[in-house]
């Protein structure tokens, strides 16, 4: 998503969040836990590999717990934007809410073509 958005929206998605750097190994999420923070994955590698971007979207925008522990397989790099400061910017800013759509919609598409 970080990829498609301006540069004003991207500043502004770092001026809300912070960067978090991830050992090898380390685990990101924990099985369990809310997902407190939008995550964009700006280097580095998790798994399960998430098929959306920001990292998973959905368990975000519902307030779900995580179903697994994600792990990084590489050193990784993390943008992270607090939820609410975030669900805010979607509210006050069509373009990052377009692409929030957008990558929904992405993830459907994803998900109905592997069903099939």
């Amino acid at each position: 998503m970080l990829d498609k958005a301006s540069r004003i929206a991207r500043n502004k998605l770092f001026t809300l969040g912070r960067v978090r750097r991830y050992e090898q190994g380390a685990t990101a999420l924990k099985k369990g836990e809310a997902q407190r923070a939008a995550m964009f994955l700006l280097s580095g590698e998790i798994a399960p590999a998430s098929c959306t971007s920001p990292l998973f979207l959905i368990e975000l925008l519902e307030n779900e717990a995580m179903t697994e522990n994600v792990k990084t397989t590489l050193p990784t790099e993390i943008l992270l934007v607090p939820r609410e400061k975030f669900l805010e910017l979607m509210r006050s800013n069509a373009e990052i809410a377009c692409l929030v759509i957008d990558e929904l919609l992405k993830h459907h598409r994803e998900n109905f073509l592997l069903k099939q």
